[in-house]
């Protein structure tokens, strides 16, 4: 799940590599590697059973990153993609480092910021023709 997470941000980076910039790159790159390393724990943890403990809900999980990556392979702007990447790499680390309601909170901060950068912009001459 947070592999394939990372996947769709390294994609996303080289898909649209001409048009960002380099701190935009840099910011992908680090949470890109933030991810891998979240997934490789994460896996870890399912491997030594400690899942069990922390209260996960792994249809939710994977259901919030299935959303993520759909997000990453559609959307145009930049900022928003950066923001889904950031939102991801919560989750990664709420699950490595689990408090009560983190993860919970982290995967709603995921499942949010998809919705938000997947809805369709505003139709400006629609906003002002309403208030003409």
């Amino acid at each position: 799940m947070l592999f394939r997470s990372a996947d769709a941000v390294l994609n996303y980076r080289r898909q649209n590599g001409a048009t960002l910039s380099d701190a935009q790159k840099r910011q992908l790159t680090t949470q890109f590697g933030q991810l891998v390393s979240y997934a490789e724990t994460l896996e870890h943890m399912a491997v030594s059973g400690a899942l069990s403990g922390i209260g996960i809900d792994i249809k939710d999980l994977q259901s919030a990153s299935h959303d993520a990556i759909q997000a990453l392979q559609t959307i145009a702007n930049v900022q928003k993609a950066i923001s889904i990447a950031v939102a991801a790499v919560a989750v990664g680390a709420a699950i490595v480092a689990p408090t009560p309601g983190t993860i919970a909170a982290a995967l709603g901060l995921l499942v949010k910021t998809v919705k938000d950068a997947s809805a369709p912009a505003p139709d400006a001459a629609a906003n002002k023709s309403k208030g003409a």
